[in-house]
Formats: structure tokens, sequence, C-alpha cells
């Protein structure tokens, strides 16, 4: 088929379509006529109007023109419906005269008969349908996402018992359920949700909304959490059509916390009243005018008047006039919401009789505002009438005190002072009217009050007298505490007498010293009289090894080997008797006068001595300064003090381990930590021994150079530090020692030396 010009509507139509003729002229639809393959035959005013167009600008153009790509792509596929089909109807997109996109709905017919096949298309503008369609699409998400987030939980229930057609997850937490869960239970489990109590009026409101019915109000019921707790949930809810159907959309709000508060309030107000009518004390409250709103039992009975008495006064009607003043000022400083420290009034009762109460006050707020006071009244009449009992009593005791040279005072039970003579009052570091209700315990330090407070203690449970001693700084006193009891046998005061004993516990102390020191020199004379036994004995068996082998040795000419040992024999018996002499000297006090040596060379040979002592895996370092200055000592002793500390060294390591050994040059400054008393200024030698053994406590450090102490299973055998403290102090020395158990022992021995002092060297 020939297609037409554009512009140029056909003067006549084909017979077949002059019924259209009506339609494409009045339709408010667009109506087209065109060819199977897409060119538009005829297109009625609306269909054009509706593209932007004259009805002759689209006369032969193809229908391609006027349609978007996408759908351009599919006109093979709906040709080949319509032959099939003759008929379809689907939405598209055509393309408005100035490029806009007009949806539309497509309705296309396929005509035969013709010398070709016609399309017959009736096109409807859907653009108000897709803009409404939008609308409700965005209402609808926002509706959605409202209610998925909402505080409130949000439900559609349908039927009898009410299902779960739809919920937020805020209606899943309250009841502790997974949003899955929730949808998926029975109308029997939802209704178990409900507190058994309040099941039976939520099924009843729930029947009477899906009936329609109005609800005049809220109301608040108890849900069941499903760790078993109960949550309140306040209800709304209103009857709705939902997927065609009665249901009733709810709103559940969380309130437990308010409900619970409110309880906690409800108790609080419960028990405010109670006490308010059970205390002891008076309890009253003023308005900012200062009448009287309320007032207790308490007061009604201590007064003699009647509530309505009191109601039309003031609180300085009922009150004596001396006292008005300084109420009136505390009052008003109360109303500004100042603190008013507690104060003493007296009014009036019923019979004359002066009263004396203690008041504490107290603002009544509501919000920021200050409304009234709260005041508490607690009667001290009785307290008065007793404190002037005692103030009497007090006097006498003072007279009593004051008597005694001793220090002395009288208190109550909590440490209070009741009387106090003016020895005790100076020692107190005041005066004895000052001290009057003074706690005595906040005179001392902590740790003393304690001690004291507890024997206190133990003397008013037991009413038994208390001695003790204490020590305070240089001074030592001797306290007695004395209960005193009351009329109903009770203790209710306490005396103490504090006696100076200093002079008494230094000349105890002095004698104990003495004793010590007589005990001592008996010791040290013992041991004198005992070591010059043995020596001599010693002397003699030596002397008979030594001439034996003397003899022997004239024997052995050409026997080297032999005559080595009988050197070595004569080696022993030469230290053995210098150790005699050691032990000698040490027990008498006597040592070998001084000659100027190197310190090194007896450490060598101290060493030297150990060598086939050392335990498996033990060994010895050295670190001898070759400059090392020459010191004033006997040489055998030294020796024998090094070998004492050499030994001890390899007795702590029996495991293994290290020795190190070392001597230096030191000078030896006042400030030094090490620096001891008595010992010399100026250039000293240091000698140091130090093991990785075992170490030693802090107990077995401190005795560590007492003769009668031992480690080793035998006191005989602790002597060795002993001879060597004797000697290092002896030649002007130090020796201390370091030591930590499991971490070794240091020992450090300091001799004064020749020569001055070296800038350069270490000092000490």
């Amino acid at each position: 088929m020939a297609t037409r010009k554009p512009g140029k509507r056909p003067t006549r139509k084909p017979d077949s379509l002059e019924h259209y003729h009506t339609l494409f002229e009045h339709a408010a639809d667009g109506v087209y006529l065109q060819t199977l393959k897409g060119t538009i035959l005829d297109i009625n005013p609306a269909g054009a109007h509706m593209l932007g167009y004259e009805p002759e600008e689209l006369l032969g153009r193809e229908a391609a023109d006027i349609v978007t790509p996408a759908i351009r792509k599919n006109f093979p596929a709906i040709e080949k419906h319509l032959l099939e089909q003759k008929a379809m109807t689907f939405e598209a997109e055509n393309l408005h005269k100035d490029g806009t996109i007009l949806p539309v709905e497509l309705s296309l017919s396929l005509v035969e008969g013709a010398a070709e096949p016609l399309v017959v298309a009736i096109v409807r503008d859907i653009s108000r349908r897709r803009q409404v369609e939008e609308a409700l699409r965005e209402s609808e998400e926002k509706y959605r996402s409202l209610v998925e987030e909402s505080i409130p939980g949000i439900v559609i229930g349908q039927g009898i018992p009410p299902k779960t057609a739809f919920a937020n997850h805020a209606l899943a937490g309250i009841v502790g359920h997974s949003l899955e869960e929730l949808l998926n239970l029975t109308g029997e489990e939802i209704l178990g949700l409900v507190h058994p109590e309040d099941r039976d009026i939520f099924l009843q409101r729930f029947k009477d909304r899906l009936a329609g019915k109005p609800l005049s109000r809220p109301y608040t019921f108890r849900a069941l959490h499903r760790d078993g707790s109960i949550r309140w949930v306040d209800i709304r809810s209103k009857r709705i059509q939902y997927k065609g159907e009665a249901a009733v959309h709810a709103a559940f709000l969380d309130v437990t916390d308010r409900v619970e508060s409110q309880e906690a309030l409800r108790a609080s107000e419960e028990k405010y009243r109670t006490l308010m009518e059970n205390v002891l004390d008076g309890l009253y409250t003023l308005d900012r005018e200062g009448r009287f709103t309320y007032v207790n039992d308490v007061i009604l009975e201590r007064s003699g008047q009647t509530r309505e008495w009191f109601l039309e006064k003031t609180y300085l009607d009922v009150i004596l006039p001396e006292h008005h003043e300084r109420t009136r000022r505390n009052f008003e400083a109360v109303m500004r919401g100042e603190t008013v420290p507690i104060y003493e009034v007296a009014y009036p009762s019923a019979s004359g009789e002066s009263l004396y109460v203690e008041i504490n006050t107290t603002p009544i707020r509501q919000g920021e505002d200050i409304v009234g006071l709260l005041g508490v009244s607690r009667s001290i009449t009785e307290r008065r009438q007793a404190a002037e009992a005692l103030r009497r009593s007090e006097e006498t005791a003072r007279a009593f005190l004051n008597a005694t040279k001793d220090l002395a005072a009288m208190v109550d039970t909590e440490g209070r002072v009741i009387a106090v003579n003016e020895a005790m009052a100076c020692a107190l570091d005041g005066g004895p009217e000052e001290l009057i209700g003074e706690r005595v315990y906040d005179f001392f330090p902590p740790e003393v009050a304690r001690a004291r407070r507890e024997i206190a203690a133990e003397v008013i449970r037991s009413g038994k007298l208390a001695d003790y001693e204490e020590a305070r700084g240089e001074r030592w006193l001797a306290n007695r505490v004395h209960p005193l009891f009351n009329q109903d046998g009770k203790v209710d005061r306490l005396v103490v007498f504090s006696t100076d004993i200093t002079r008494r516990k230094h000349a105890e102390a002095e004698r104990e010293h003495l004793l010590e020191r007589i005990h001592r020199a008996e010791k040290h004379e013992a041991i004198a009289i005992l070591a010059g036994g043995i020596a001599q004995s010693f002397r003699d068996v030596l002397m008979t090894i030594t001439g034996s082998a003397t003899l022997l040795k004239r024997q052995t000419s050409g026997q080297d080997e032999l005559a080595a040992g009988i050197d070595r024999i004569e080696t022993g018996c030469a230290c053995l008797s210098n150790l005699v002499d050691q032990l000698y000297s040490y027990a008498r006090g006597i040592f070998p006068d001084p000659k100027r040596i190197r310190p090194n060379e007896c450490m060598q040979q101290a060493i030297a001595g150990l060598a086939d002592r050392l335990p498996a895996g033990a060994r010895i370092t050295t670190n001898l300064a070759r400059d090392v200055r020459a010191i004033q000592v006997d040489p055998g002793s030294i020796t024998t003090v090094f070998a004492n500390v050499l030994s001890n060294a390899v007795e702590a390591m029996k495991d293994g381990g290290d020795i190190r050994v070392r001597t230096a040059n030191v000078s030896r400054v006042p400030s030094s930590p090490v620096a001891q008393p008595g010992m010399a200024r100026g250039p000293h030698v240091h000698i140091s021994i130090a093991d990785t053994g075992c170490g030693m406590s802090p107990e077995v450090l401190a005795r560590v150079f007492d003769p009668y102490f031992s480690t080793k299973g035998h006191p005989a055998r602790g002597v060795g530090m002993a001879v060597a403290s004797a000697v290092i102090q002896h030649y002007a020395g130090v020796i201390f020692l370091d030591s930590e158990e499991g971490r070794g022992t240091s020992v450090h021995m300091y001799l004064p030396a020749e020569g001055d002092p070296d800038p350069s060297e270490d000092t000490i």
C-alpha cells in the first residue's frame, strides 16, 4: 500500500470504514487507523491533540515516530500477536510533540477484508491515573515506613479469637517474639500473650470494636513477654476494612515504666504518710506565710493542743517571744532556699510548762518554686534537765579529777569529754573548758584512736576496768579505764587515768641493756676459755703432725710425689694453726697487728682454697682492680674473712650458679646511703662477693651477724659471719649484705685504704 504524503487527509474513506466516521470525530480517546506495519492512515482530533499535533501533521507518518524507543523495539512482537490473536491491550509511552513522554493505554484491533489488513488503535491518556497510582504508592510507602519505625506497636487483627493479619517490629518487641513468629501465632496463642486476669476484657473489647461498637477511651492491660515478665500496655483501636474483611487496627504503647513509676510513687507516698504519723519526732508543715498546714499526733500530744488550734496559728504564735527573732530569720532563710542549721526553741504547753525542742527545717518545693517548709521538732526538755544534773555532777567530778597529779578525764560512752583535769587538758593542747563536749578520740592518730576505742568498748561491754601501757613519742603512759554505772546498772561514763612511766621504762630498758651486756660478756668469756683450751689442744696435735711430717719428708729423698703430699700436710697444718689463732683472737677480742697488704692477693688465696669445694655448675668470676690500693690489716684475718664469705656463697648454690668477686678503689662521701656510723672518711677499697644462690629472708638477714644464730643445723656453724664482722669493724671498715629469697646475696666490705681520693673514682 502506497504511503500518502503528510498533511493531506483523504477526501473519501474506504466504504468498509464508513461506520468509524462518527467515532473518529467525536471520541474522547484518540483513534488511529494504520497499516499493520504502522503507517498512520487516519487519526481523530482527540488523538492528534493528545500528542500536540494537528491531524494533518500525522497522516502518512509512521507510528514508530510517536512512541519511545523501548516501545518501538516491540513492534515485531506486537505485529505477530495481532496476526495471531486479532486484538491486544497494553500500556505504552507516546512521544508528545514537545518531546515529553505521555503514558497511554493502547487497544489494538486487526481489521481484515480490505486489500491489506488494517489496525484500529484506541489510545487513552493514563498520565493522570499514573500520577494517582504514584501518589498512592508513595502514600503506602510512607505509611509502611511510619508503621515500621513507629514507637507504638501497630497490629491489624481479624477473626474471633483474633489472629494477626499485620504487625510491626515494635509490637513484636513488646511481647518478645520475632515478627515472623507473631504473624504465625494462632488466635488462641494470641490470647495467651494477654495476662489471664485481663484476657476476658481484652477479648470482649476486641469483639465490640470488630462489631463497630464505640469505645469510650483507650484502656490499659497487661501483656506477657516471652521471658515471663509483665508489660503494661495502653491500647487504642478502630474498626477498618482490610483485604475486604472487617478488622481492628490497634496501636499498643508500652507504659510499663510509667505504671511502675506510679506504683513506686504510690508506695512512697504511703510510706511517707505512715512515717509522718508514726515517727517519734514532731512533724509539721508551714505555707509561705508561716501558717501551719499540718501537724502530726506527736506535736498534739506533746503540746496538749488540738490540730484545729494549730491550723489557725503561725509559727510565731506558738513559741516563746524570746525566740521570735532568730526563728523568723531562719524561716525567711529557708524560704530563700538556704540551709539552716539545727536550732532550739521553747514553747508553752497547754498546762503552761515551757517545753524545749530542737528544730530541723527543709523547704517544700513544687518544681523550681519553694511553697512551704517541713519542720522536724525533737523534744530536748528531758535532755536539758539531765544536762543540768550532769553539769552539777561534772563540777564534783572535776574537783575530784584535779586532786590527782595524773592525767585524768571523764568521758561518756561515745568518747565525749565530760570533765578533765588541768594535766590532761595540757596534754591535749587545750583548756579544761574548751575540751568539754569534744570527742577525745579526735586528738589521737587514727590507729591510736581505733585501739583506744576498742578498749573503751570492751570496758563498756564487760563492766570491768582495763589497764594498758602505750608509747606516745618518747613518753610512756600507763593507762587505767574505770567504768561508772548509772542507776540501771549500765556503764554510761568512763574515767581514764594516765600516769607518766617514762622514767620507769627507761630504767627498765637500761636494766635490760645491762643484763644483756653481762649475759654477752659471760658468753664471750665462756667462749674465750673454751677457745683457749681448744687452741692449746689443737697446737699440741698440730705440733705432733708437723713434726711427723718433717721426719717423713727427710725420708722421701727422690720420691717427689710423696714429698708433695707431705708439703700439702704442712700447708694444711699452717692454715689450721692460723684459724685457731683467729678463733682465739675473736673470742678474746685480740687481733694481730695490721700489715700493709694488697687485698687482691688475700682474695686469690681464699678462692684457691675453695677450688675443690665448688658444686657442679658453679663458677667463680673475678674483676680485681689492678691498681687496687693497699690496706692496713692482718693478712691471715682478712683471708679468713674472704674465705668465710666465699664458703657461705658456695653453700647457697648447691644447684650451681655464679659467684662474682670484685675489688675497686672508691672514695667515701658523708651523704652516701651506705656510709655507716664510725666509718672513716677518705679513700676505701670496696670488696664485693655476690652469688646467685638461694638468698635470705628478711628475718634471716636481720640476724646474719649473730654468733648464736645459724641456718646450717648447728649454732656453732654460724660463727663465720660474726668473725667477719668483728674483723672488718676492728680495722675501721664496714660490712653489710643485700639479699632476697630466690635471687641471691651480695656481701659488701669497705676498708680504709692508703692514698688520696681520686675524683675519677666511684664515691660511696
